[in-house]
């Protein structure tokens, strides 16, 4: 193997670890791209008090006017969303919490063949029937829909994390992080944003917006207006709160001086949320919806506010764990206390989107919805049946095209695959799509046709942003939108062959951002064979939990490993299982997915070995150990 370990800054590694953190972890960090302390501390930091202001979106004012002002007037409002688990958690934050604060207020979902987002024959349903409309989870790319909707005296509020595109819907207020807000970290999901949307009610509500507080501490003074700190206060400045401090909790003199403002803002924070009616109750009630959806729209999460919202969430699961969530847990058997961001990516959250992938997300909303407790059993059911039916469809999908990648390729310069067809499911486009990406290294659209439109869907790893790519054959397309690496759109079946002239033409687009071909593995962190102990390596990689987009499980490389015993295992023998020598030769766990035979046919046993590996818990007859997940095993000449 050829392996490439970027070298690393040995003062930052040696000055956080005088802050108690591991040399490996501060190491796999700064090969990341975390090289500064501020970055580091916002990594680590995870507590309520560290939460972003809601009034970074300056249009929430707006919003909550209206809102009140309907509210107050008992007029009718809709909360209408998107299908997917971060538009179930959305549609469930704010209906629950508008609904629970007088609102008369109801929610839809798109159900069955319908498309992501507003269409005009909906929007035309809703004129005569509601006096204001919120979107969650869609919206922004709605700009005939919601400007039609205006025209008949419909305002429309915006919660919404996709792409905007040139012409913005003419909506009363938008509340999207990739909106005009220039916001630092603005990846973040729907769910999130809805969190923060209810949080920043609660403020509204307080009286409080627009004060100016000040916080005295060890001489110094820190000015803040509605939860972020200012450089001066306004001229006009309507006096809130004075609050003088004695002592810093958490502050430290070892720590550097530039974190002391970050502390004062928590101990803030803290003081006046505290005085805000259900501020920390909503924030716990809703943090776990918040975790899923934002899992589940593969957020980065080596940025702060994804990461806080994760850990924070899981942390609640953990503690309160709702009960339909506890059914989903122990189905899966997931032990509650072990639960990671992992289980929820991969055992948690396909399950729960799969109601809209089959045509009726509605039955995940009942699912975790309170009203509908004495049917949770039943919704539960319905969901797994559906996972099943999800499950069946993809596998056919992929086997629909797996066999013509190559072939299909061909017709656009090799650089991505275009299928469609009548008998493909319309929920499983998009796992179908990122399948085959996998398969092929390829970005892969896969759209299904009826009578009237092509709805397809584009998956990809690349670094080229996949709505940019679809707003070039803007023209051809009723509509589109999406995120960088995972986008959808609908046209109109009398513009196939020129969308398929526009993907011959324009296909190269993706050339260079194809996967390097260097025979080059970079890897987070290089462990000595003698240094190997995974009970202690995993308590120090578990630091830079929660895992997922962006901060995947550490790449680790160890070589010249001995082989106590090994054995295959699984139905077929196809897989291996492995004892190495570790440190003082302890024994150390280790699996190789699917190479028995490879290892039976190739491998002298008593040689030594390079290993490419993942570290991973193995539950097993009530049993917890930590094991090596093998990526990939060289035998050493």
């Amino acid at each position: 193997m050829n392996i490439l370990k970027e070298n690393i800054d040995l003062n930052f590694v040696k000055r956080w670890e005088a802050l108690k953190i591991p040399p490996v972890v501060s190491s796999i960090l700064y090969r990341r791209g975390i090289r500064d302390d501020l970055q580091m501390f916002d990594f680590f930091h995870l507590t309520p008090g560290m939460l972003p202001s809601p009034y970074l979106f300056p249009d929430l004012s707006c919003a909550y006017k209206r809102i009140s002002e309907a509210i107050g007037n008992k007029e009718k409002i809709l909360l209408f969303g998107d299908r997917d688990v971060d538009g179930i958690t959305s549609i469930h934050i704010l209906y629950r919490f508008l609904f629970e604060h007088g609102a008369n207020i109801t929610w839809q979902l798109p159900i069955g063949s319908e498309p992501y987002g507003l269409t005009m024959e909906k929007a035309e349903s809703f004129i005569g029937n509601y006096d204001l409309l919120i979107t969650a989870d869609c919206g922004i790319t709605n700009y005939n829909e919601i400007n039609r909707l205006k025209e008949c005296g419909i305002d429309t509020i915006i919660i919404d994390h996709h792409q905007p595109l040139e012409n913005i819907p003419g909506a009363l207020c938008i509340i999207n992080p990739k909106y005009k807000y220039g916001l630092a970290e603005n990846d973040m999901a729907a769910c999130a944003v809805s969190l923060y949307f209810v949080l920043g009610y609660l403020y509204y509500m307080s009286g409080k917006t627009g004060t100016v507080d000040r916080v005295i501490y060890d001489g110094r003074e820190w000015i803040f207006c509605d939860l972020i700190e200012i450089e001066k206060a306004p001229e006009n400045e309507k006096v809130g709160h004075l609050i003088t401090l004695s002592k810093l909790p958490g502050w430290r003199k070892d720590l550097p001086e530039e974190f002391k403002h970050l502390y004062v803002r928590e101990v803030y924070l803290n003081q006046i949320t505290g005085d805000i009616p259900e501020w920390n109750q909503t924030l716990e009630r809703f943090l776990p919806y918040a975790a899923l959806g934002t899992i589940s729209d593969i957020m980065p999460l080596n940025q702060h506010t994804n990461r806080l919202i994760v850990s924070l969430g899981i942390k609640r699961m953990k503690t309160a764990v709702d009960s339909a969530l506890h059914l989903l847990f122990s189905h899966q058997n997931i032990d509650i206390q072990l639960l990671n961001s992992t289980d929820l990516s991969w055992r948690v959250t396909p399950i729960l989107n799969s109601a809209g992938r089959m045509g009726d997300a509605r039955i995940a909303e009942y699912f975790i919805d309170e009203d509908y407790g004495l049917f949770m059993n039943e919704n539960f059911e319905k969901i797994i049946s559906m996972n099943e039916q999800r499950r069946i469809q993809g596998d056919a999908g992929v086997q629909m095209f797996a066999d013509m990648l190559d072939e299909n390729a061909a017709k656009y310069g090799g650089y991505l695959n275009f299928f469609y067809s009548q008998c493909i499911g319309r929920g499983v486009l998009g796992i179908t799509a990122a399948r085959l990406s996998d398969l092929s290294g390829r970005p892969v659209i896969v759209g299904v046709v009826d009578d009237k439109y092509l709805s397809g869907s584009i998956r990809a790893n690349t670094n080229v942003h996949l709505v940019d790519f679809l707003s070039k054959a803007g023209d051809l397309l009723e509509e589109f939108g999406g995120h960088k690496n995972a986008a959808g759109f609908r046209m109109k079946i009398e513009n196939l062959n020129a969308f398929t002239d526009f993907l011959v033409n324009n296909a190269s687009y993706f050339a260079l951002s194809n996967a390097d071909d260097s025979d080059e593995i970079a890897v987070d962190a290089q462990i000595p064979g003698n240094y190997l102990d995974l009970t202690q390596l995993y308590r120090q990689i578990a630091m830079l939990e929660p895992f997922g987009e962006r901060n995947p499980v550490p790449l680790l490389f160890t070589s010249g490993l001995k082989i106590l015993s090994y054995t295959a295992v699984g139905k077929s023998k196809e897989h291996l299982k492995l004892i190495f020598a570790g440190k003082d030769n302890q024994p150390v766990s280790a699996v190789y997915w699917g190479h028995a035979g490879w290892f039976a046919e190739n491998c002298h046993a008593d040689k030594s070995f390079s290993v490419l590996y993942r570290l991973e818990i193995n539950c097993f007859r009530s049993a917890v150990t930590v094991q090596m997940n093998i990526e990939n095993m060289e035998e050493e000449v």
